[in-house]
């Protein structure tokens, strides 16, 4: 799948990156930060990752962002407590999602 290899290699690009404007997928976080450890700034990234893979400018406060701050919180978890794969999850789910398309 297209999108699983993109992600994939932009994640792991991401993880040696230490210039936060340099990096695709965790810009406004630390490779390392968790919902937990700095909630806004997971909410500040998912809504530019919006912005960015479906040009739809959201709140980082808004309810909208709850599926994706959901999907984040689950795959930290599901991958051993490691932002960067959840980041990928993300990355992913942003490209197989409809909105990605019609963008």
């Amino acid at each position: 799948d297209a999108a699983q290899s993109v992600c994939q290699k932009v994640a792991s690009a991401d993880s040696k990156q230490w210039v936060a404007e340099k990096r695709q997928l965790a810009r406004y976080v630390t490779v390392k930060d968790t919902i937990a450890s700095n909630p806004k700034g997971v909410n500040t990234n998912l809504a530019w990752l919006i912005l960015r893979y479906h040009n739809r400018l959201v709140d980082p406060s808004a309810s909208e962002l709850e599926p994706w701050r959901f999907l984040f919180e689950t795959a930290t978890k599901v991958s051993g407590n490691k932002p960067v794969q959840a980041w990928r999850t993300v990355c992913v789910a942003l490209m197989v999602h409809p909105h990605f398309y019609s963008y």
